[in-house]
């Protein structure tokens, strides 16, 4: 047996908590809670799961904006102190299913540790309303909600679980495409359900009123942008999007005509070519060096490497 721990960060998730602990709980996967000061009833929700599945509840301080680099670091730390075989990068709005082969989550990445493989990537089907008049909030939405697309913006974008490994580094992709040496993944795609919207109100009032907004220096590196400046006409469901696909609960889904992009990110054509130049520029490096340092086993400067390799 194989134990595996979910790390989820959560900031004003009241709506989501409940669904998405219990869904990993109930297929034998602990979760581990790292908060950012929420102010809704997210920890009071959370803490009726202490001891019976969620191993710890930790705070990590508000700056008044998303920090999501501070959040990653954090992650990898945790997936280097704790004594898990595997671990899963989680956000409290997705819900993460092994393919149809299998009963269960567990049993999915139990197959992938006895076969070898170390890292396991997710396709993502993006949830939200059908209409700007149907609304899942305060509803199990996992239950209730059957209008998807599938976002594939890149292939294997999603590597969410990995067999623990002291190098690990989630910070360099914005937490999509996990570096570790002798990287492994998995030939199987598993399933990630992501409800980014519960309702029109809910995904304006979080997008538009500046509630979810990284770091400046996140957004320089482009992260977050696909969510910022936008107006309450760009999320319209009634007018921007007209092709959905219904889910029918049998984790069969349809992969045909992926999304490279969200419905509401109109300005595709208008993003700075410049910094696209330096993000592909900067991935390239990254990856160049992790996969240098590892084929060396140059231990230590591998770990200066991860420490310093932000600052590119």
């Amino acid at each position: 047996m194989i134990r595996i721990l979910a790390i989820i960060a959560t900031r004003n998730e009241e709506n989501y908590i409940n669904y998405s602990l219990k869904h990993f709980i109930d297929q034998n996967i602990d979760v581990f809670l790292i908060d950012n000061f929420s102010t809704d009833r997210t920890c009071e929700i959370a803490k009726k799961y202490l001891g019976k599945g969620l191993v710890g509840i930790e705070k990590i301080n508000f700056d008044g904006f998303f920090n999501f680099k501070k959040i990653l670091e954090r992650k990898q730390s945790l997936a280097i102190e704790l004594d898990y075989d595997w671990f899963i990068h989680s956000d409290a709005d997705e819900i993460h299913d092994a393919s149809e082969k299998f009963t269960n989550l567990y049993e999915g990445i139990f197959d992938a540790d006895r076969k070898g493989f170390n890292v396991i990537n997710f396709e993502e089907f993006v949830f939200i309303p059908k209409n700007n008049n149907e609304s899942f909030e305060g509803k199990d939405y996992t239950k209730k909600m059957k209008t998807y697309y599938f976002y594939e913006p890149r292939k294997q974008n999603l590597n969410r679980a990995w067999k623990k490994n002291n190098f690990i580094n989630l910070v360099s992709s914005g937490g999509h495409n996990i570096i570790l040496p002798e990287k492994k993944v998995y030939p199987i795609n598993f399933i990630l359900r992501h409800y980014i919207s519960l309702s029109y109100d809910y995904i304006v009032n979080k997008y538009v009123s500046g509630k979810r907004q990284h770091a400046l220096n996140e957004r320089l590196l482009g992260w977050g942008n696909d969510r910022y400046g936008y107006t309450k006409e760009d999320f319209n469901l009634d007018t921007k999007i007209k092709e959905l696909k219904n889910y029918n609960f049998d984790k069969k889904f349809d992969r045909i005509n992926p999304r490279h992009y969200h419905y509401w990110d109109h300005r595709v054509k208008k993003k700075n070519i410049l910094s696209k130049l330096m993000k592909s520029s900067r991935r390239l490096v990254f990856l160049g060096l992790s996969k240098l340092f590892a084929e060396k086993e140059n231990d230590f400067f591998y770990q200066k490497f991860l420490k310093i390799k932000w600052e590119f």
